[in-house]
């Protein structure tokens, strides 16, 4: 890459950012016009960050839009120079600028175009909610306190948000609010928050927008979030239904019929997500700790990587915890064929290390070191219950276990 196409490059990583975070605080700002009723979402941006992370709404593309039009707002008003450099970050402005690279009229003649920008920035929006994290969108998303969380972090992240939001309205009133170009524009989040503010009058202002899809979720009887489902977790089977049966299917999924899909899920929300808060896996992955959370038992999503002092381990079996997974970090070359790493000695370190951890953690909480294999204390001892029957249905009570050594 030239010298110059790496400075453009690094500028408009710089300016994609920026268009992002603006988006994001507005959005983060407006908490009058939400659609998610009584969820305990604090903002849209957390509505949003739901949907991503976990199911989208029938008013989806009414977040869309939102989204949109705050990035255009904010684009429209950068200097042509710095759109170009945007610009030339898409597919379309890419091709361009390698057939015009020599060119000595400049840049006149681009074919800038505002919309593919808009939707090179909505990708930059869209990763950050599939990123974010807040106690209120764990709690939201599974039904559980997040334990990386206490009352006192949360309290201090509401505390950010309201100074971030404060700072935004009170450079919105520092502007001329009947520009249609001003930042996206301030006058809806004056809106949001300043009861002087007749925006909602205006047919196609947000909070306008935001209160015809009330209207409709009224009319077709269908509430924003969560999704009506005869399920407890339905985004949580959507994720099943996608990457656990679709892509990288258990032995004991092969002849689920799509039939007996949904029966199959009952039975996983029944015995194990409506009995454990939370669920975990023992997993090694490179620069990781070693403790993920997961959504439901023998998930290929991972969820959150945890550190042992979440769990508030004891030194040694933390340490004991590392010691295992840099084993694998350190002696584990992926590149060699022949690579000569025991994985059977790995295997039963790891299996000991997750049972000292089950008999720490207790038996409220869901913990597994091979996929779908729950770590169970019996009496005072761990044992590791074989993959459940699913395709019988059989209660938790009747699946045939097999007891390992305790470590």
């Amino acid at each position: 890459m030239r010298v110059e196409k790496h400075i453009a490059a690094g500028w408009a990583e710089q300016l994609r950012a920026e268009c992002a975070e603006h988006a994001i605080a507005k959005f983060k700002g407006m908490r009058d016009c939400m659609l998610s009723g009584d969820s305990g979402l604090r903002n849209i941006w957390e509505e949003i960050c739901a949907q991503v992370q976990g199911e989208e709404s029938c008013d989806w593309d009414t977040y869309v839009e939102l989204i949109e039009d705050f990035i255009q707002g904010k684009v429209e008003q950068l200097p042509r120079s710095a759109q170009l450099a945007l610009w030339v970050q898409t597919d379309e402005g890419s091709d361009w600028l390698e057939d015009h690279f020599s060119d000595d009229d400049g840049d006149d003649d681009a074919p800038l175009d505002v919309e593919s920008i808009t939707q090179l920035v909505k990708g930059s929006v869209l990763s950050a909610a599939a990123d974010y994290e807040s106690p209120t969108l764990y709690r939201f998303l599974w039904d559980a306190d997040d334990p990386q969380y206490d009352e006192e972090d949360e309290q201090d992240e509401d505390e950010e948000e309201e100074d971030e939001e404060h700072g935004e309205v009170v450079e919105a009133s520092l502007r001329d609010t009947t520009d249609p170009l001003s930042d996206c524009p301030p006058r809806v989040v004056v809106g949001v928050v300043a009861s002087n503010v007749e925006q909602a009058d205006v047919p196609n202002s947000y909070e306008a927008r935001l209160a015809r899809a009330k209207v409709r979720q009224a009319e077709l009887s269908v509430p924003h979030l969560p999704v009506v489902s005869p399920l407890q977790f339905p985004g949580r089977f959507k994720l099943w239904q996608e990457h656990d049966l679709a892509k990288y299917r258990l032995d004991i999924y092969k002849d689920l019929s799509a039939a007996d899909q949904q029966t199959a899920w009952e039975f996983i929300e029944r015995n194990y997500l409506l009995k454990y808060p939370r669920l975990y896996r023992i997993e090694f992955e490179w620069g990781a700790s070693g403790i993920w959370g997961i959504p439901f038992p023998g998930s290929v999503s991972l969820q959150g990587c945890y550190d042992p002092d979440d769990f508030k381990l004891p030194p040694d079996l933390s340490a004991r915890l590392r010691a295992w997974h840099d084993n694998i970090d350190c002696n584990y070359d992926p590149s060699v064929k022949e690579d000569s790493f025991d994985w059977d000695a790995s295997g039963r370190e790891g299996l000991a290390v997750a049972k000292l951890i089950k008999a720490y953690i207790g038996p409220d909480v869901y913990l597994e070191y091979n996929s779908f294999r729950e770590l169970k204390i019996v009496g005072d001892t761990v044992v590791e219950l074989d993959v459940p029957d699913i395709t019988n249905v059989l209660p938790l009570s009747e699946i045939v276990t097999i007891s390992m050594d305790s470590p």
